[in-house]
C-alpha cells in the first residue's frame, strides 16, 4: 500500500474528476448526452440522515455545465454507490462509497455567480449555438446579471466532506491509521 492509499481518508472528485472516478474505481464507461446539460437545477436529497448532507434542505439548487450522464438507475445497476442527491433533469448530483472514502459530485459546487455566463459566452464565440442555461438568468435573459442561487449548499457540501470525511477520519498520529475506522453514520 503506497503513502496516498494509506493515508488519505477521502477523495472529493468532482465534475470530470467524478467520470474519472467512477471509470477508474468501477470501470464505468462514460454515458453521453445529446445536448449540454446547463443551469441550475433543482436536486432533492435522497438520505436525510447521511453526514455529507447535514444542513441541507429537502431540496437545493446546484449547477451542472456537462455532456457526461449519470442517471441513478445506471450508477445503481453498476456500482454500491450510496446515491445521496439526484436532479428530474440533471440525474445523479451526489454519490459515496458506503465508506465516505470517495465522494462523487457530477455539478460544479465551487462556481462562482459568473461561470455559467462565461462558459456560454465562450461557446457562442466560438460559432456554437449553445442553448441559455437553464434557471440561471433572471427572466431567462442573458442580458441580466446571473445570480448565484447555490452558493450556501455548495459551501455546506465542502464543510461536510472536509468534517466528516477527512478531519473525523484522520488520526492525530498517522502510524495508527487503518481502513478500519471508517464507518457509515446512517
Amino acid at each position: 500500500m503506497n503513502w496516498a492509499n494509506k493515508h488519505v481518508t477521502s477523495t472529493l472528485y468532482v465534475c470530470w474528476a467524478a467520470q474519472a472516478g467512477l471509470k477508474l474505481l468501477f470501470d464505468l464507461p462514460k454515458k453521453t448526452r445529446k445536448e449540454k446539460l446547463s443551469g441550475v437545477y433543482h436536486h432533492t436529497i435522497q438520505h436525510q440522515y447521511h453526514p455529507l448532507l447535514r444542513g441541507f434542505d429537502d431540496s437545493f439548487l446546484a449547477p451542472h455545465s456537462r455532456y457526461a450522464d449519470f442517471s441513478p438507475e445506471y450508477l445503481e445497476s453498476h456500482t454500491d454507490l450510496d446515491i445521496l442527491a439526484t436532479s428530474d433533469v440533471a440525474g445523479v448530483y451526489l454519490a459515496a462509497t458506503k465508506d465516505k472514502r470517495n465522494v462523487f459530485v457530477t455539478g460544479h459546487p465551487e462556481y462562482d455567480s459568473h461561470t455559467l455566463h462565461g462558459e456560454y459566452v465562450r461557446d457562442l464565440g466560438e460559432g456554437m449555438e449553445p442553448a441559455i442555461p437553464v434557471n440561471y438568468y433572471p427572466n431567462n435573459n442573458p442580458d441580466n446579471k446571473p445570480i448565484a442561487s447555490w452558493r450556501s449548499h455548495g459551501h455546506l457540501l465542502f464543510a461536510n466532506w472536509l468534517n466528516y470525511c477527512v478531519y473525523q477520519q484522520t488520526p492525530y498520529d498517522l502510524e495508527h491509521f487503518s481502513a478500519d475506522a471508517f464507518t457509515t453514520d446512517e
